[in-house]
């Protein structure tokens, strides 16, 4: 049977808002919660660092091999790489309102922008996560 280009699309959107919806909604709430406090901040900010000393792609094969899935693998690439981005922008947003007497364009600035950034790097590394695992989804046109 002959799959069509339309369901192709669904099946590889489905991971990625699987894993993007999440993600922003933890990146947004532990953003704000470390551009409040100065302390959290702090904490974070190693962890942070580590996360972002691994780069974004070789997450995709870890997961493939621990999860032994592909969508879930996929889901989960996405949740973990969008979430720490996001939380980055929107912590740096929240310490720039305070700084800049509330003004709420920042902060708003600041966490679209990483809603946008995160957007487009969950798709690359749901195409990519695809491409590794030989999945019958967009990648494979």
């Amino acid at each position: 049977m002959k799959s069509s280009i339309l369901l192709d699309i669904v099946a590889t959107l489905q991971p990625l808002f699987l894993g993007y919806i999440p993600a922003a909604i933890l990146g947004i709430f532990i953003g704000f919660t470390i551009g409040v406090n100065a302390i959290v901040s702090q904490l974070f900010s190693r962890v942070l660092q580590i996360r972002n000393s691994i780069t974004s792609i070789a997450f995709s094969p870890i997961a493939l091999i621990l999860l032994k899935e592909n969508e879930i693998a996929a889901i989960f690439v996405v949740l973990i790489r969008i979430s720490s981005s996001v939380i980055v922008e929107t912590a740096t947003g929240i310490q720039k309102f305070c700084k800049q007497d509330n003004n709420v364009c920042v902060a708003i600035h600041y966490i679209f922008k990483a809603l946008k950034i995160g957007l487009w790097t969950a798709w690359f590394k749901v195409i990519a996560t695809e491409m590794l695992a030989g999945s019958k989804w967009v990648s494979s046109w």
